[in-house]
Parts: C-alpha cells; structure tokens; sequence
C-alpha cells in the first residue's frame, strides 16, 4: 500500500458546532493550535495543547485534537494513547474510531484495524471512509480480493480520493487485471492533479505506459 489519505477529522466539523462545544478561551486557543500545526509550527502548537489538557483535562476534542497533532508529527504510538484516552470518554463517537483506525494503518497493524473496522462497517454500512480503510487494510495484508471489494464499495458510496483510487489500481494490477488498473490510474493522476499533488503523477504515468505497452499516454 502506497498511501493512505489523512482526512482531518477537525476540519469535517463545522466552525459553528466548535463554537458551540467550545464557547469561552477553549475554542480560540484550540483554534490557534490547528493554525500553527497547519504551518509546521508543532513546538508552539504544543505549548497551546499542553495547557488545555492541563487546564481541561476531561475534554474528548482536546485529546482528539492532540492525538491529530501527533499524527501530523508521525508519533503515532501518542497519537494511540490520546486517541484511547477519547475513546474511554466516548468509545462509540465515529471520528474517534476512524481516527484510531488511521494510526493501525500507518503503523502496518492491518489486522487490528480490520478486527476493528469489521463491527463498525456492520452498523455503518453506507459510511464511505470506513469501507476505503477497511480495503487499505486488506492491502496492507496482501488479500487483494477484499481490497478491491472495499475500495469498489467506498467508491460506490461516493469516495474519490486519489488515493483510494490508486491502490484500487494497483490492487488491480498485482491481480493481473491490467484494463482496470489502467482506468483507476487514470483517475488517481486526475485527483492527484486537482489537489496539487503533483509529485504522485509521474510514478503512476510509468506504471499506466509499461500496462499498456504502447507509445507514453498523454493524459490531459
């Protein structure tokens, strides 16, 4: 598995509702702190962090937004702890979940984040994001068959990340099914290509021209 995408929690939710969860200091300052970790200013954003979980230690979106922290700096066996210490206060919250999810995924432990995927996707069954990581899941434990079974049915339920389109094709490809992976290519380069990921591009060109074994494709 190439890549998996980082689907910020907090931005999925809606200035208003922070607002309202955090109505006093609490929601400035956690405010500044996505700020300065979006700019790679981590050091000072974990100053902010330090003093809200001291000064609100009980706060499920504070250790939530630590754990996210740790994740941008790839210390995910913190970003685990954080993570834990939010799924004791709200165990069965969805961001909590995927993000614990995510941390299994980039620390290879496949089968736990399939063992706890597996409940989940059974009472979410239209929940895109849960099916797309459940099938980098099955990648990451070289089961191709369920991979392009989960991917297929994230894409069915509306995902289009580059990503997921990429490890669809190229679960395709080790599978041998050549036509496929060329189509999801294809399609990864134009996700890619739209969220400016531009260094992605030329590896996934190579792959669709040495597939299709004809003149370079030109992709418009």
């Amino acid at each position: 598995m190439n890549s998996v995408p980082l689907y910020s929690w907090a931005d999925s939710i809606s200035r208003r509702i922070i607002r309202y969860l955090f109505p006093d200091e609490k929601y400035d300052y956690l405010e500044k702190a996505r700020r300065l970790v979006k700019l790679g200013k981590y050091s000072e954003a974990k100053d902010i962090y330090n003093y809200l979980i001291s000064k609100y230690p009980d706060s499920f979106w504070i250790h939530m937004d630590l754990a996210y922290y740790y994740i941008c700096n790839n210390k995910y066996d913190e970003a685990i702890i954080e993570c834990n210490k939010a799924r004791k206060m709200k165990s069965s919250e969805t961001y909590c979940i995927i993000m614990y999810v995510y941390i299994l995924l980039q620390k290879m432990e496949y089968g736990k984040a399939i063992e706890e995927l597996s409940s989940f996707v059974n009472l979410n069954p239209k929940y895109e994001l849960a099916h797309e990581y459940m099938g980098y899941a099955y990648f990451g434990m070289n089961d191709y068959n369920n991979a392009i079974k989960y991917l297929n049915k994230a894409k069915m339920l509306g995902g289009k990340s580059g990503e997921l389109y990429f490890n669809l094709g190229n679960s395709y490809e080790i599978k041998g099914n050549n036509d496929y992976a060329v189509i999801e290519y294809k399609k990864a380069i134009n996700q890619f290509r739209k969220n400016n990921k531009i260094n992605l591009v030329s590896d996934i060109m190579k792959r669709i021209n040495k597939l299709q074994c004809v003149s370079p494709v030109v992709i418009k």
